[in-house]
């Protein structure tokens, strides 16, 4: 699962020492011999600058359980109204004695780092609906990721007991494809969690016509909840950290600027960072 943070980078320990991680190597080795990973590691040697696959571990950590964090920075001059911004992105993969698992894990990982950022934090017009659907539809979101694993197992021998248990209920009609319209179905799967949703997420419902109440077949491993649930607790998270960085921004801009003419006041980017406070933080408190 994707996670993407606003303000700080989690902790873990680093697998990009001098010496790469044997496990770490076999995976990643074994990822470059199927078509599908060899073009996952193919972007991500482009995306980091990496020389080597071997290099493609300093972006990789150690951690309790498997995801990606993109963390973004934002940095603001208040007199000359100008902004930058940068964006850090690490995979974090869970410590298993699973090959198969391990390069699975790097595989579905690697679809959410490599894909361009399908939403901004700092958006006015982001909402927990469009949240949710971007993260799960999107270009590299869930879907692209379940679907790439299913098609880079398919093609290792070694592999076929968990293709089989991860795949063969999306196989289309041939029993050679994934068909795409049943891995978005069960991501929808949201059991007992239903009628809380309906309830949170109001008339935005409606951007989500595949929830459901059946039982959850896939669990998010950050949230250890169906995943529309998980990722509606993120937004709220992220929302609220925005929301501070934002207030925040105006404060020391207005500090910096006492007695001095703001040149930022009718900018571009001020102008959006206070239609982002009046439409998705009114009902904050800081």
């Amino acid at each position: 699962m994707g996670l993407f943070c606003v303000s700080q980078v989690l902790p873990g320990s680093s697998l990009g020492a001098e010496q790469i991680d044997p496990l770490l190597k076999k995976a990643l080795s074994i990822l470059n011999s199927t078509s599908g990973g060899k073009l996952l590691l193919e972007k991500a040697v482009i995306l980091w600058e990496a020389k080597t696959l071997d290099e493609l571990s300093h972006h990789l950590r150690w951690s309790s359980t498997s995801r990606t964090d993109a963390v973004l920075t934002r940095q603001f001059d208040p007199m000359t109204g100008q902004e930058t911004r940068s964006r850090e992105v690490t995979i974090y993969l869970k410590r298993t004695t699973s090959m198969p698992d391990l390069v699975l894990d790097i595989a579905h990982e690697m679809v959410h780092a490599t894909s361009r950022p399908a939403w901004d934090p700092y958006d006015p017009a982001l909402t927990a609906g469009k949240y949710i659907w971007t993260t799960l539809e999107g270009e590299g979101g869930e879907v692209e990721a379940v679907i790439a694993e299913c098609r880079i197992s398919s093609e290792v021998p070694s592999f076929q007991e968990i293709y089989k248990k991860r795949c063969s209920t999306y196989l289309d009609s041939s029993k050679a494809l994934v068909d795409r319209t049943k891995v978005r179905q069960d991501f929808y799967r949201v059991g007992r969690w239903n009628k809380e949703l309906l309830r949170e997420l109001g008339h935005e419902v409606v951007t989500l016509p595949l929830l459901t109440a059946d039982e959850p077949r896939l669990i998010s491993s950050t949230g250890s909840t169906p995943y529309p649930v998980a990722l509606l607790r993120e937004y709220r998270e992220l929302t609220q950290v925005a929301c501070e960085n934002s207030k925040k921004r105006i404060e020391v801009a207005a500090h910096q600027t006492v007695g001095r003419s703001l040149a930022s006041e009718t900018t571009t980017p001020e102008r959006e960072n206070k239609d982002f406070l009046q439409r998705r933080c009114k009902s904050r408190t800081f």
